[in-house]
């Protein structure tokens, strides 16, 4: 970890980590909603949703669990090692993505009824 990664973390403990679980969850929603276009355009693969390589349907079976393999990951830390993780933040970093699209989803409905 370099040294300022390292300051960050110890001056802002809760926003690194929810920073962490941001990440983590965005990223690999990112990955599964654009995975046709990497496997087509960027891997040059030609593929729709049911040809898909048994690796790929693997893959992405591991990024779409991977939020949670890391909350049981920093749990374990927490519990094991004692290690100082801010279990709460990173579990509100892991939930944002979804509350979020949840409430875009619900409000562009709210926007756009006709009634």
């Amino acid at each position: 970890m370099s040294g300022h990664s390292r300051v960050v973390l110890q001056r802002y403990p809760r926003a690194a980590f929810f920073l962490a679980g941001f990440a983590t969850t965005a990223t690999c929603g990112a990955l599964l909603v654009l995975w046709f276009w990497i496997a087509n355009d960027l891997l040059g693969m030609q593929v729709t949703y049911d040809t898909r390589p048994g690796w790929l349907r693997g893959t992405m079976t591991f990024v779409e669990r991977l939020p949670w393999i890391a909350l049981g990951v920093a749990i374990i830390a927490r519990w094991r090692l004692r290690a100082r993780i801010r279990l709460a933040s990173f579990v509100a970093g892991l939930a944002t993505p979804y509350l979020a699209t949840v409430a875009i989803t619900l409000l562009l409905m709210a926007a756009t009824d006709p009634r």
